[in-house]
């Protein structure tokens, strides 16, 4: 799938890491709506980061803090 992006993962990670400094720490690949698009999980000082990246364009798609966001359950234990 990343043959058909126009974008090296490594390119899309320096987009990636410009909107969001911290360490990747985890990518993922998808196609949506026949583009690829590159998910970075960027760790930062207050959390982890989702940053969604054009594999064609290089145009950030969107960023999600996912600090709380690991269940839907928030904090009835």
């Amino acid at each position: 799938m990343i043959e058909q992006a126009l974008l090296t993962e490594a390119d899309a990670q320096e987009i990636a890491l410009e909107e969001v400094a911290g360490d990747v720490t985890a990518v993922d690949v998808d196609e949506e709506n026949g583009v690829v698009v590159f998910t970075f999980d960027i760790t930062t000082d207050t959390g982890v980061t989702e940053v969604e990246v054009d594999g064609d364009t290089g145009e950030v798609l969107g960023t999600e803090d996912e600090e709380n966001d690991d269940d839907e359950d928030t904090g009835t234990e």
